[in-house]
C-alpha cells in the first residue's frame, strides 16, 4: 500500500521535474576526439616527435552562438578543452579553443578561438555516420546523441608558432602542423545529464528508499 508520504514525494518528484522541464536551460555537450596513432607534435618548443595516441576533450552548451558570421563554417566557444597524449595525461588547455563545424555538418574541430584554421584539430574527410548537425551555424540542430563516427584525412593544422596550445599545471606547450593526412580517428558527441533529470531521478531514489524503510511490516495470521 502506498502511504500518504510517498505520495507526496512522488508528487513533488514530478512538479519539480516539470519546473525544471520548463526552464530554459543550457545543455552541456561533450565532443571527444580520439587519435590512435597520434600526430608528430613539438611539446614546448622542441623537435617534433611522435605523439602516442591522442584523446582531445571539450565541453560546449546547445545556447552557445556561432561568433563567426560567414555561412558554410560555425565557430562555437567551448567552455573548457581536455588534452591527454605525448606524455599529458587530462591536462587542461588554458589556450581559448572553440569548436569548428564545417561541410555541411559532417565535420568538426577544435581551434584557437577568433583564428580561423589556425591551431587546429579535426578531420575534413569521409565519416561512416553521416553528418551530426543539419545547420553548422546552430548547435540546435544537432543529431539525437550519443553520436559516434570514424573520420579520415585528419589534421593538427598550423599549430607551432604563435598558434601552439598552452596546457595547465605548468604552462607546457603543444603543437603540430599536420595539414590533412593523420592517422584515421573516432569523433563522439554525447550529452551531460540536464539538471532536471538530475534532481528527478535523485528525488524519485530518495522516495523510493523513504518508502522501502518505512513499508509496514507484514503481520502474522492469528
Amino acid at each position: 500500500m502506498m502511504t500518504n508520504n510517498l505520495r507526496y514525494a512522488l508528487a513533488a518528484c514530478f512538479i519539480l521535474n516539470a519546473m525544471f522541464a520548463a526552464s530554459a536551460f543550457a545543455v552541456p555537450v561533450v565532443f571527444t576526439q580520439q587519435f590512435p596513432g597520434g600526430f608528430d607534435v613539438s611539446v614546448n618548443g622542441g623537435p617534433l616527435a611522435p605523439s602516442g595516441p591522442i584523446t582531445v576533450t571539450g565541453i560546449v552548451d546547445t545556447t552557445t552562438a556561432d561568433i563567426y558570421a560567414p555561412a558554410g563554417f560555425g565557430e562555437f566557444p567551448l567552455s573548457s578543452v581536455t588534452f591527454t597524449g605525448a606524455g599529458f595525461v587530462n591536462r587542461a588547455v588554458t589556450t581559448p579553443l572553440s569548436l569548428s563545424t564545417f561541410n555541411s555538418g559532417n565535420n568538426f574541430g577544435f581551434q584557437r578561438q577568433g583564428e580561423l584554421n589556425e591551431g587546429i584539430i579535426g578531420w575534413n574527410g569521409d565519416t561512416s555516420s553521416g553528418g551530426f548537425m543539419s545547420d553548422v551555424n546552430s548547435l540546435s540542430t544537432l543529431v539525437s546523441l550519443p553520436y559516434t563516427t570514424t573520420g579520415t584525412h585528419t589534421f593538427w593544422y598550423d599549430g607551432l608558432g604563435a598558434n601552439v596550445w598552452t596546457l595547465a599545471l605548468g604552462g607546457d606547450i603543444i603543437g603540430a602542423n599536420i595539414g590533412t593526412g593523420g592517422p584515421d580517428g573516432t569523433f563522439s558527441i554525447t550529452n551531460i545529464p540536464e539538471p532536471s533529470t538530475l534532481v528527478f531521478a535523485c528525488l524519485c531514489s530518495m522516495s523510493a528508499f523513504g518508502y522501502r524503510r518505512h513499508k509496514p511490516a507484514p503481520q502474522d495470521c492469528v
